[in-house]
């Protein structure tokens, strides 16, 4: 539901006759909103809400504005701005309901297409075992003319009728190929879009970076272009794997050695090297882990550093490398259980 945003500027039909440009010699006389004229806009505007099912919710205000025997101009700017507000997002369910009506009878239209080519060639199948069909005795030459000229006639408009069917449905084809090729351009420029506060902010903040001499500036700044660019990418869909503790899943990791210990159950993941990365439901990225084993004869080694978010304190900044290749950390998703 629509909310008031303040008043919108003063123009048109709220303050009487449009205002034509000052003069050099004196300036404009602008009416003044009067409680009659309160009275008059609210009432248009309540048939207005009473015409329109979507704008009912505002039936009560401007029944009380009503009562009290008009209002001021600020609420009933406002009051038409929700109105114009209300009215843009019906106008947006209605060209998504079309849309949908569009897709179905473009459907429909492919589908009768094929019936009727299929009834073509079943035709013309028939009009050419009859021509070729050598039942029974041979009519004469006279009595087989008529029928034979029939028959090819026949035959020859089925032919047609298949062609013109064939060609319909190839031009459906492109269409329909036409119509996804502009939606994945527009949802591909969409994902663009939203990388680009990422890139401006990585664009303003080279030069300071070059000078700057305060560590702790440098890392506030990496950090908050970090969370643009993962705020981005998590609308986007992208979310990280949570790998470190589960049990080996070659669908989701991919191990690349082991580490003798006892803190972790055997054949389970020690330490992640590099994040995984789910797209929807699919593996973008696997994950670079190690695994446990469990062996008490060799003292564990240190477990290697997972590639940290960017830091949020001066003493904990990262390194050159880690700032030039950022990965979103959070938004992590757990590791979907295998398969029994």
């Amino acid at each position: 539901m629509a909310s008031f945003e303040g008043p919108a500027p003063l123009s048109g039909e709220l303050v009487g006759a449009q205002v034509s440009a000052p003069s050099q010699d004196s300036a404009p006389e602008i009416p003044a909103f009067t409680t009659e004229r309160s009275l008059q806009e609210l009432t248009k505007l309540s048939a207005i809400i009473k015409e329109t099912e979507s704008l009912h919710f505002l039936e009560p205000r401007v029944a009380k504005c009503l009562a009290g025997g008009g209002t001021d101009l600020t609420t009933l700017l406002s009051f038409y701005r929700l109105v114009s507000q209300s009215l843009s997002e019906e106008l947006s369910n209605q060209k998504t309901r079309l849309d949908q009506s569009e897709k179905s009878l473009t459907q429909t239209k492919q589908d009768s297409a094929q019936q009727q080519m299929q009834v073509a060639l079943a035709e013309a199948s028939q009009a050419v075992q009859q021509i070729t069909r050598s039942d029974g005795p041979s009519p004469s030459a006279g009595d087989s003319a008529p029928a034979n000229a029939e028959l090819s006639q026949k035959l020859e408009q089925a032919e047609m009728q298949a062609e013109r069917l064939l060609q319909d449905m190839q031009n459906m084809r492109n269409r329909n190929k036409l119509d996804v090729d502009v939606r994945v351009f527009q949802e591909l420029e969409k994902f663009c879009k939203s990388l680009l506060p990422a890139l401006d902010a990585f664009h303003q903040a080279i030069p300071t970076l070059q000078t700057a001499t305060d560590t702790s500036s440098v890392v506030t700044g990496i950090t908050m272009i970090y969370e643009t660019l993962q705020d981005s990418l998590t609308k986007a869909g992208l979310k990280k794997i949570n790998v470190i503790g589960e049990p080996f899943d070659p669908r989701y990791q991919e191990a690349i050695g082991e580490v003798p210990t006892n803190d972790v159950p055997d054949e389970h993941v020690y330490d992640e090297l590099q994040p995984g990365y789910l797209l929807g439901e699919r593996v973008v990225r696997a994950a670079m882990v190690r695994l446990a084993r469990n062996d008490s004869s060799s003292p564990p080694p240190a477990p290697a550093a997972p590639t940290p978010p960017p830091a949020t304190t001066a003493e904990a900044s990262p390194p050159p490398a880690a700032a030039a290749s950022l990965e979103p950390a959070d938004q992590t998703v757990s590791q979907p259980a295998p398969p029994p």
